[in-house]
């Protein structure tokens, strides 16, 4: 039998390894003469669309128990906080972006709620484009809201974001991580109305606290989405950052968004789109990232209105959450770097006017 398999002829094997060799070639100048090149060779988006589809995985119901409660094990999943029987989830996407217990959500207007459950990274004011990452790092605050590089949030356009100048407010922002473990749902801090968003392609680098020193670019350079509106405190951004397997961000007010798009798909991304809640059209990337200073309680008709604790989309796996946000310069917090919070913890507040006095 062996005898009779024989190896094709020397010249069939050159000119078929020249074709495949041509073939690469002519793939890669296509990838490269196209944009966001480094984005279609990524490792990492690659590697997150594989888990993603592997994470779709039924699992027979058999296993789901056991598989199911060794990751929590592993990962410390609060099990007290699921809804259902771990045999009830399909899927380990199904489990990793499951429903949690309703909580209480503190009701004050007053008060800055955690959007998720995670780990305090950073908490500080917002005076330049550089902003504090980790001790001794910090991150470009114009790159994260646009995606572009050259985008610097000088003193002009911070001033510009605020929604209540008149009312002597600051910016403000805050690092939320959430781990593997963690109930991977975000919602909102505070009453929101949304106006606009961007959605950035990017890397899908990890973003655990140990990896940022090694790369503290990974913030502005991963994959995110970017939604812009006004609080009662003024104005608010909510950047939710993609992660090594976390290709996937789904809003819930925006299910036709797709996060890590395939390279075919690249392209018509354009590396970033914009979208305008206001009137429910795409729109090219706006210069400044402010809009018309407008009392919410006026234009609750143009755009998304969200309240406080309502859930706004979910990660697969565990990510980041940002938030740049305009309050009083009375504003406190209530939290500090390495505190663990749950979502609806209050992490920040504005003091009513008998707490100032006393202060």
């Amino acid at each position: 039998f062996f005898l009779m398999i024989r190896r094709p002829p020397r010249s069939t094997q050159s000119r078929s390894s020249a074709a495949s060799d041509v073939y690469k070639r002519q793939m890669y100048y296509w990838a490269k003469s196209t944009p966001q090149f480094e984005y279609k060779v990524s490792f990492t988006r690659w590697a997150s669309r594989v888990t993603g589809k592997i994470a779709q995985i039924p699992i027979p119901a058999s296993l789901r128990s056991t598989l199911f409660g060794l990751y929590a094990k592993s990962y410390g999943v609060i099990l007290e906080d699921i809804t259902k029987p771990l045999e009830e989830f399909t899927t380990f996407n199904d489990f990793f972006t499951r429903e949690v217990k309703p909580r209480p959500i503190d009701a004050r207007p007053n008060v800055l709620l955690s959007p998720a459950d995670s780990k305090i990274l950073s908490l500080s004011e917002v005076t330049e484009d550089s902003c504090l990452l980790i001790k001794g790092f910090t991150y470009q605050l114009g790159e994260l809201l646009t995606g572009e590089p050259t985008y610097v949030a000088g003193p002009k356009v911070l001033e510009s974001m605020k929604k209540r100048p008149e009312e002597k407010t600051k910016l403000y922002q805050c690092i939320f991580y959430l781990a593997p473990g963690d109930y991977h749902r975000f919602h909102a801090p505070t009453d929101i109305l949304l106006r606009k968003r961007n959605h950035i392609t990017g890397y899908l680098e990890p973003v655990k606290e140990s990896f940022l020193p090694k790369r503290p670019t990974v913030y502005q350079k991963n994959e995110r989405i970017a939604v812009f509106g006004e609080t009662p405190f003024g104005f608010m951004s909510v950047i939710f950052v993609g992660a090594l397997n976390v290709g996937s961000i789904t809003l819930t007010f925006e299910k036709d968004l797709k996060t890590n798009p395939s390279i075919a798909d690249v392209d018509k991304h354009k590396n970033i789109s914009a979208f305008d809640y206001t009137t429910g059209k795409q729109i090219p990337l706006f210069e400044k990232l402010d809009v018309p200073r407008e009392e919410p309680a006026k234009v609750v008709s143009q755009g998304i209105v969200l309240k406080k604790g309502d859930e706004m989309g979910r990660f697969n796996l565990g990510s980041t959450v940002v938030l740049v946000f305009e309050a009083p310069e009375q504003f406190k917090w209530n939290v500090k770097i390495g505190d663990r919070v749950r979502m609806g913890d209050v992490v920040g507040l504005i003091p009513t006017q008998p707490e100032i006095a006393k202060s």
